[in-house]
């Protein structure tokens, strides 16, 4: 066993992989912006409506909203429904009932249960075991058109509608009706559905009912076509070039309170379906977003800066994606320097690397056409910033680049790596001294090294601080730090000019 080239060869890898993968921060460390984030989520669409539930019904409620967890038209009209009597959007499998969304209605010690949908959607021996024990009302029809219309019909019959408008939203997507229930469950407008070309019998025969003065259609001509818009009552549309800007414009044509957004994806039904019963109980809008924010949105939220005071993340990061919510805050937060570099600092001691791309430009960093196999796990890393500190001594603004002045702290990785070179030495000593049959492998003897570095790092009590001068060039409402190789020195505590001493 070569002892001099496998300390070298890990430790070579070890700053490659450091030096690259300098990591970040959760979405928290916003918390100073004034800005909370909290994300409303599970492990699948049913426990998601479930925290919504908890969220937002956490005393209880008499009843509850029940639909169809993989298909949208029947539920469209549901926050509507959700509103009127102060109750969750829970979801089930539409043959027997989820055993987590029945814990749930249990823990909200509810009284009746509203079925939306036929026997295909949510199955008769769902309701025959909730009737056990609940009160069930089943609110279907011959199809989508016809529930939307027969929950209108009860919503009126009941007292609960609360004025003559109605709201036309296309039946064979979900984006546009989703956009706007918050709103309409809020004021209490019933949602009713439309083919693009062709007005429904049920939905016009429940105009009439309803005696609906105002129509407010959601989406462009592509899904509410103009002969359908002729033949409504006062129609106002609100659309765009896409469900997101259609959204957008629902929020800022309908005039909804912005000091805190519910954010949902775009692309699937049930976050935002579930989500949209809280949204209207808060009296609050609901943005959609993609993998990304559409330009659309971006140019909603950079005129929102200082006055959102909360973000609701709908649904796992799977479907809200960290970088997602990131692009937002780089929308409505406006940092200043020293902030950014407060967050970043933060970011790198909690390992995220998705915000840690927000903030860090790398191109300062000197380049290596080195590779590594080296496996480095997230708690070895870790330990590389277990005692990562800072004191931001001073900071300015010269237009769109600014200096900050800071004294950065760090377990101090010249003498770790002394101890860890007299303990290779020793171990290949004790090496040495054995017959070779009962020497350490290759393969042991590599793990054995690297796990020297690890015990150095945790054994290694003194620290060492250096003042640096780190630059940031302006990033619209935030900054972005030059990573170059001093600023990554610094925060390795001189791991990388040890390293390069040691190869002289």
């Amino acid at each position: 066993m070569n002892f001099r080239k496998n300390w070298l060869k890990f430790l070579l890898s070890i700053a490659l992989v450091i030096t690259i993968t300098i990591p970040a921060m959760p979405l928290q460390a916003y918390a100073a912006q004034a800005v909370e984030n909290k994300r409303l989520a599970g492990d699948s669409r049913t426990l998601t409506a479930i925290e919504i539930s908890k969220e937002g019904w956490a005393a209880g409620s008499n009843a509850v909203i029940l639909v169809r967890d993989n298909n949208f038209p029947d539920a469209l009209a549901g926050a509507v429904l959700a509103a009127a009597y102060d109750a969750p959007i829970l979801l089930t499998n539409s043959k027997s009932l989820s055993p987590d969304t029945a814990l749930e209605i249990e823990r909200l010690q509810a009284q009746t249960i509203y079925i939306l949908g036929g026997t295909g959607a949510v199955s008769a021996a769902i309701e025959e075991d909730l009737s056990a024990d609940y009160t069930v009302e089943r609110i279907t029809g011959g199809n989508r058109y016809e529930t939307s219309a027969n929950i209108a019909k009860y919503l009126q019959d009941n007292h609960k509608l609360l004025t003559k408008k109605a709201v036309i939203a296309y039946a064979q997507n979900f984006p546009d009706a989703l956009a706007i229930s918050s709103w309409a469950a809020q004021n209490g407008v019933p949602i009713l559905l439309s083919e693009t070309n062709s007005l429904p019998a049920a939905t016009s025969e429940a105009l009439t009912t309803l005696q609906v003065t105002d129509t407010i259609i959601t989406g462009g001509t592509g899904v509410i076509s103009a002969q359908v818009e002729s033949i409504l009552p006062k129609p106002t549309r609100y659309g765009g070039n896409n469900r997101y800007e259609t959204a957008v414009n629902i929020i800022n044509g309908l005039g909804q309170a912005t000091d805190t957004l519910f954010v949902a994806t775009g692309l699937n039904f049930p976050d935002a379906l579930a989500g949209s019963a809280l949204a209207a109980k808060q009296g609050k809008a609901i943005l959609l977003v993609g993998n990304g924010i559409d330009p659309s949105v971006e140019t909603f939220l950079a005129g929102k800066v200082g006055q959102i005071n909360k973000i609701y993340s709908v649904g796992g990061t799977s479907v809200v994606k960290p970088l997602t919510l990131n692009q937002i805050y780089s929308c409505i937060v406006l940092e200043q320097p020293a902030e950014a570099f407060a967050n970043a600092m933060n970011a790198i001691k909690t390992l995220d690397q998705d915000t840690a791309d927000r903030y860090f430009s790398y191109d300062g960093l000197m380049n290596s056409d080195e590779s590594t196999s080296t496996t480095i796990t997230d708690e070895n890393i870790a330990s590389f910033f277990a005692k990562l500190d800072y004191n931001i001594v001073s900071s300015a603004i010269n237009g769109d680049t600014a200096t900050v002045t800071a004294e950065i702290t760090n377990t101090d990785f010249a003498a770790v790596l002394d101890a860890y070179l007299d303990a290779v030495i020793e171990l290949a000593i004790e090496q040495g001294l054995l017959p070779e049959e009962e020497q350490l492998s290759d393969e042991e003897a590599e793990q054995a090294i690297q796990q020297l570095l690890f015990d150095a790092i945790a054994n290694e009590d003194q620290t060492t601080t250096v003042t640096i001068e780190v630059n940031l060039v302006k990033n619209n409402n935030s900054w972005t730090i030059t990573m170059d190789d001093e600023f990554a020195d610094a925060i390795l505590g001189g791991f990388i000019s040890a390293f390069e001493d040691l190869l002289q």
